[in-house]
């Protein structure tokens, strides 16, 4: 209803409120404009919803890039809808060298694709701000890539050594989907939830 009261106008400002300034005008305002600032509202209701979660101040800049765009959603998903639902063709997790690494590996059928869930710290920068929070990813349909390779590797790595695997994509095309989540505590109950 604001947008098409607005579209009859030759001119629209939105304010701060709070702080009496003014963050947007548009003279001539058309319909195209108006799709614009309906996009531009609801990312800044996003960057809201995402200041309030980690109890931060974006200074947001003039021009927004496509990396800060995909995080901005990617969070906004994470805090919203429980989870973000993203797909990749290969990557990359380090591992500790345990026994039960060793003895999964050495086990490993190159024929089987699987899955499986970790839980990392993460730390992002978004706009002026370093974020750092715990993620629970859950990952379907993988392969471990060059497994020969890992195993050669694994066998002159000792106890306590870092291995980083490298997984591809096992469903049609090499990709595979993922599902992050805000992890804090119960990892058993965060898994179920995915």
């Amino acid at each position: 209803m604001l947008l098409k009261a607005a579209s009859q106008a030759n001119k629209i400002s939105l304010k701060v409120l709070e702080q009496n300034t003014t963050f947007i005008t548009i003279s001539n305002f058309t319909k195209l404009d108006a799709e614009q600032l309906k996009f531009e509202i609801a990312f800044l209701e996003k960057i809201v919803k995402i200041e309030e979660y980690f109890n931060v101040s974006f200074s947001i800049p003039e021009t927004i890039t496509i990396g800060d765009n995909a995080l901005v959603e990617r969070l906004y998903s994470m805090i919203n809808d429980g989870g973000y639902r993203g797909t990749t063709h290969r990557f990359q997790v380090p591992f500790e060298v345990t026994d039960e690494l060793k003895d999964a590996i050495r086990n490993y059928r190159i024929d089987k694709a699987s899955g499986f869930a970790y839980a990392i710290n993460e730390s992002v920068r978004l706009f002026d701000q370093e974020l750092c929070f715990p993620v629970i990813r859950k990952v379907d349909c993988i392969l471990i890539d060059n497994p020969a390779r890992v195993k050669t590797k694994l066998d002159v790595l000792e106890l306590g050594d870092i291995l980083k695997l490298t997984f591809v994509g096992a469903a049609d095309g090499g990709i595979t989907t993922y599902v992050d989540a805000f992890c804090s505590g119960n990892i058993e109950g965060h898994l179920s939830r995915l």
